[in-house]
């Protein structure tokens, strides 16, 4: 099963910073992975060649269930954690993502727009 997983997910989404931001992220992934205790994969395709569509595959995180056993609130602590992945991914590749999609559009309630 993959996700595309980097799309806001409006106010009803979990919270967590993206490149030092909020950012709203679903829930569905660590939901998922909780209800049926299985890894979740962070990876991305890299596009490595300018003049023709090749691609590598690359495992940026595994998240395995037991490091979010213990954790008191691991819906929150799983999406950090991919966040955390998909930021590395995007700093070793910043010309490959999509920046013009607004990531940042959802805020948490009360949050001040600047």
């Amino acid at each position: 099963l993959c996700f595309i997983a980097d799309q806001d997910a409006g106010r009803k989404g979990v919270f967590v910073d993206f490149f030092n931001r909020p950012a709203s992220w679903y829930r569905s992934i660590a939901l998922l992975a909780m209800r049926y205790q299985t890894p979740i994969i962070v990876g991305h395709c890299p596009r490595v060649s300018a003049n023709r569509f090749r691609y590598r595959a690359v495992v940026e995180r595994i998240i395995m269930p037991e490091e979010w056993a213990d954790e008191r609130d691991p819906v929150r602590w799983i999406t950090a954690q991919y966040a955390q992945a998909f930021e590395r991914a995007i700093a070793t590749y910043p010309e490959q993502y999509l920046w013009m999609h607004r990531r940042w559009k959802s805020q948490p309630r009360g949050a001040r727009t600047e």
